[in-house]
């Protein structure tokens, strides 16, 4: 922070005298980026582990030095920043872990993992209990059948085992309507100790995406190896879609061999909800990592195309839905290339080979805002540097280098906000700190210089809640925590 600088008023025009818990203004480049709250005190981090937008306010984990790590709502003022189940969740977080399960949404409730315990949430004290009383421990969230969420839910753990039976399940937020939708993975093996001798098996479902009333998922059912799967959220409605890969192995994992083979499986993954169906990536076995496209039935299951020569995979990553189509990332000849399609084999097509000056690139981070579609490409030209493109080969470019040099401004964080995008950059002068881009390089500049001179305020990720971007950023004073930023000076013009 520099030395010199102003007290801002809060978003709802009111103005507090300092204490540590206000909102801040950071004017290094004429832009309001504020401190929303120091939720711990002197140097240390609350962190922001983990965060969702819900109705009109955002949920967070973030760590008080009294209390621990504990949930917070915030409607984007000092004033509107609450703990949310404060009495429920107590002592519930126990120790910080980076790297929290993310939250799950569907109907009026928001899920997450906590001490242990598997909780949903309605955004009030009284709406905020854990669901484990069916004997549902933990869980990460799938995807969403209407109001209810499907979940890859684990029991308490088998004393020292290595594993513990994850199997789906599906809950409306409720204790009473919490329950594991079947074992579909029936078999028992050695958990690496004598006491696990004979415990269940895991299918661990997902990941996964939801067709309306039917939620398509990956998970491992041994006979079958790890494939294709859909539910309705009921135990007869649960059933295999496809063995993408038939290819079989020796049983090594039950404890009596029994079956003797078991499945290889295909791995689905990156799913991308389109039309009636979804897009997803898989291995058949013969042709490596390719396409895929599934209507949630057998004959509506296939591969799209095969754009590497057998065995030889494409890697499709990065999917995304832009103007009707999906757009994704995949190999082409010595590096990536951006390709679209419809579902189709011909309408698979090559937009661009991302090539420049004379050198492949590989990209990463497609992300959609109103009429771009931004990326992040490594060329040993620029970097790592910023892209954008509009869906033909003309229209897809590198934005701007930031950083000239082979390291690149290294991009990260990409998010759209109302047709342009932030993100965060570091240009070799302010360090890594928040920027924009409407896909020009006059467009593209920094927001703030939050944690000031060529140190490194690292933020993100941001989560666009109403006329302001919250996000979680160090400004090397408060240690990281909350902080807003007018969605106005994001669509304003540079300064």
């Amino acid at each position: 922070m520099p030395d010199e600088y102003t007290l801002a008023p809060l978003l709802d025009g009111a103005t507090f005298a300092s204490d540590g818990n206000l909102l801040w203004r950071i004017d290094a480049t004429a832009r309001n980026v504020t401190l929303l709250r120091d939720f711990e005190p002197a140097d240390g981090s609350s962190g922001l582990n983990g965060q969702v937008v819900f109705g009109h306010e955002l949920l967070f984990f973030a760590r008080t030095a009294l209390n621990g790590e504990q949930l917070f709502a915030t409607d984007g003022t000092s004033a509107g920043t609450r703990l949310v189940g404060a009495a429920a969740l107590a002592g519930a977080f126990g120790e910080w872990v980076w790297g929290t399960p993310p939250f799950g949404t569907a109907g009026a409730h928001v899920f997450f993992n906590a001490g242990g315990r598997f909780w949903a949430t309605d955004g009030t004290d009284r709406g905020t209990r854990s669901l484990g009383g069916r004997g549902l421990a933990s869980g990460i969230p799938i995807a969403a059948i209407d109001d209810r969420l499907i979940v890859s839910g684990s029991p308490p753990s088998f004393g020292d085992c290595d594993f513990v039976n994850t199997e789906p399940w599906i809950t409306d937020g409720t204790p009473a309507h919490t329950r594991q939708i079947l074992d579909l993975n029936p078999f028992y093996g050695p958990g690496g100790s004598s006491q696990c001798d004979g415990v269940p098996l895991p299918s661990y479902p997902g990941p996964g995406v939801s067709l309306g009333g039917a939620v398509l998922f990956a998970a491992d059912d041994l006979i079958h190896g790890r494939e294709l799967f859909v539910t309705d959220g009921t135990a007869a409605g649960t059933q295999l879609v496809a063995d993408i890969n038939p290819g079989t192995m020796p049983n090594e994992v039950t404890e009596d061999q029994k079956p003797a083979l078991i499945g290889v499986g295909s791995n689905p993954t990156d799913f991308v909800r389109f039309g009636s169906g979804a897009f997803f990536v898989a291995d058949d076995g013969t042709t490596g990592r390719q396409l895929w496209f599934s209507n949630g039935k057998r004959r509506g299951t296939y591969r799209v195309v095969d754009q590497g020569a057998a065995p030889y995979d494409s890697a499709p990553h990065d999917l995304a839905i832009f103007q009707g189509a999906l757009y994704f990332i995949a190999a082409h000849n010595d590096g990536e290339a951006l390709f679209r399609s419809d579902a189709t084999s011909d309408g698979t097509v090559l937009v661009d080979d991302l090539v420049l000056g004379g050198e492949p690139s590989f990209a990463h981070a497609l992300t959609v805002t109103d009429g771009s579609l931004f990326f992040v490409a490594f060329n040993e030209t620029t970097g790592s540097e910023l892209w954008v493109s509009r869906g033909t080969p003309g229209s897809t470019h590198l934005v701007v280098d930031l950083r000239p040099g082979l390291l690149g401004s290294a991009p990260q964080n990409l998010t759209a906000v109302r047709g342009v995008l932030v993100f965060a950059a570091a240009d070799g002068l302010s360090g890594l700190e928040p920027w924009r881009s409407d896909g020009t390089a006059a467009g593209t500049f920094r927001l703030g210089d939050i944690a000031a001179g060529s140190a490194s305020s690292s933020p993100g990720p941001f989560s666009v809640l109403g006329d302001h971007v919250l996000f979680g950023a160090d400004d090397g004073i408060h240690g990281r925590e909350l902080w807003a930023l007018p969605v106005a000076d994001v669509l304003g013009e540079h300064p």
